[in-house]
């Protein structure tokens, strides 16, 4: 689920351009944010966003929370691919962060550098899974 919801933040610009929102009317509707507002764009630097994204932000950390409890029931090699989706989409988030909610001036997307990263991990995870299989 938080995967979905960092993502609905990440495609947030394409999703408009089609018309669609999937960001949550009630917590855009808490904070005073009209569709039309995110389709203008000038919405990233307000008071409004800043409070719409803290709040969004916790959802998506409790559904964080629950889902990685859940890879301590899945045995070491069918953990690998679910744990390396959840580490991008957390670098995802992580870049959200840093740019103080703005998903709407640039897109947000992984650096090579980071791919690189996960990448090495995902191999090394690989090779942990099967050694200590």
């Amino acid at each position: 689920m938080q995967m979905q919801l960092i993502n609905v933040l990440r495609d947030i610009n394409e999703d408009m351009e089609r018309g669609r929102v999937y960001l949550p009317l009630d917590i855009l509707d808490s904070h005073n944010i009209t569709t039309e507002m995110l389709r203008s764009g000038n919405v990233a630097n307000t008071l409004a966003w800043k409070g719409f994204m803290v709040e969004y932000l916790e959802v998506i950390k409790r559904h964080q929370s629950s889902a990685n409890q859940l890879f301590g029931y899945l045995d070491g090699r069918a953990r690998v691919q679910p744990e390396i989706m959840a580490d991008a989409y957390t670098s995802i988030l992580s870049e959200i962060v840093r740019r103080s909610g703005d998903v709407f001036s640039h897109p947000v997307r992984l650096s090579k550098v980071r791919k690189v990263m996960l990448g090495v991990r995902l191999s090394l995870r690989k090779l942990r899974a099967r050694i200590f299989a």
